[in-house]
């Protein structure tokens, strides 16, 4: 196969840059020469990329776009190479670099194309790349309707869905699930933005202290929204229940110190969080909307009316109790076999493939 050169705007900690992470150590695995090149912000998975073989390209990072496009124009001319780029900057930039060479753009976001712009901006331009682009992945049905209805991209445009994957080797054999009667420890790992919904789940966490006094609540993740999040978790009396973590990158050990997961978002593209959560055999609770269910799958128990804070907070109680929580993780362990990061490898060599033998 040809080599492949995977753009993406950042290779900071998040959804879809740990998920690039992913791909790119299976392609490398499966005999690929594979490079990531990144436009912006501090590197934090440099050397995760760099240990698994994945060549990282930092020389055209941090500069201003129009230098970037020429110099990756310039860089990639004579190359004859798959190109994939990965959420809309990287996208943007790479269809204006792009000259032979097939273009593959994969959408992690069940969102805009330019969020905050006016929506036939975001449209306009969203079109003018998958224009161009040769296959479309979207990483989820929930992201590849969005897109076909809100027109953001052409019904004349190929696309197809590959849901992410997640490496076997990272799944943990067993775990005890403790009673709760000593302590419940409940955790979430979000972006401190408004598509998280955070103050859904401290309403919620509010309304089960007096029920639950042993329950302590941890975030996290950083943001603009860290101040406000803190102001409201004072006026709901819940300061000192409270461990407002911050960045970290040992995800599976915080998981694993965890009794109950919960994702509030208002929307997801996938939730990549939600296969690590599953992966440590921590039992989910999460808002019924976008990719989610398609992650965690369609269970009452496991899912709330999204913005409802009394409906997670009856759900949070309800979890109380260990059988609950087993019967929980026992659905997740088996929903997890969906989710293989070599057949997602697989199928999108084979989307490679496909393209390469038709253009």
């Amino acid at each position: 196969m040809k080599p492949i050169l995977h753009v993406i705007t950042t290779i900071s900690r998040g959804g879809a840059e740990n998920q690039l992470l992913v791909l790119a150590g299976e392609q490398v695995a499966s005999g690929e020469k594979v490079s990531v090149l990144y436009l912006k912000d501090n590197p934090d998975l440099e050397e995760d990329f760099t240990n698994l073989g994945v060549e990282v390209i930092s020389q055209f990072a941090n500069l201003n776009p129009l230098r970037q496009t020429v110099l990756i124009r310039k860089y990639i001319s004579n190359q004859n190479m798959i190109i994939h780029a990965h959420l809309p900057r990287a996208e943007l930039i790479t269809r204006f670099s792009v000259a032979h060479q097939i273009f593959v753009v994969s959408r992690h976001n069940a969102e805009p194309f330019f969020p905050g712009a006016p929506r036939f901006f975001s449209i306009l331009i969203s079109r003018f790349v998958t224009r161009r682009a040769n296959l479309c992945i979207a990483i989820s049905k929930a992201v590849q309707n969005y897109l076909e209805r809100n027109n953001e991209i052409s019904p004349k445009s190929i696309s197809a869905v590959v849901l992410y994957g997640y490496q076997k080797n990272r799944i943990l054999n067993s775990r005890i699930l403790y009673d709760a009667s000593k302590s419940y420890q409940i955790g979430t790992i979000a972006r401190l933005v408004p598509q998280k919904d955070l103050p859904t789940l401290l309403r919620a966490f509010a309304l089960i202290v007096g029920d639950v006094p042993n329950a302590t609540l941890s975030i996290v993740g950083s943001g603009p929204l860290e101040r406000d999040l803190k102001e409201l978790a004072e006026e709901l009396g819940i300061r000192n229940k409270i461990d407002w973590q911050g960045k970290r990158g040992d995800i599976d050990k915080y998981l694993q110190n965890i009794d109950l997961f919960l994702l509030t978002s208002s929307y997801e593209g996938f939730g990549l969080v939600l296969l690590e959560a599953m992966a440590n055999r921590v039992p989910i609770i999460a808002a019924n909307n976008s990719a989610i269910p398609e992650v965690i799958g369609e269970f009452p128990e496991t899912l709330f009316e999204t913005g409802n804070y009394l409906d997670l907070s009856k759900k949070i109680l309800a979890s109380l109790s260990l059988q609950s929580r087993k019967t929980i993780v026992q659905r997740q362990i088996l929903r997890l076999e969906k989710f293989d990061a070599r057949d997602m490898s697989n199928r999108i060599k084979a989307l490679y493939n496909q393209l390469d033998h038709n253009i």
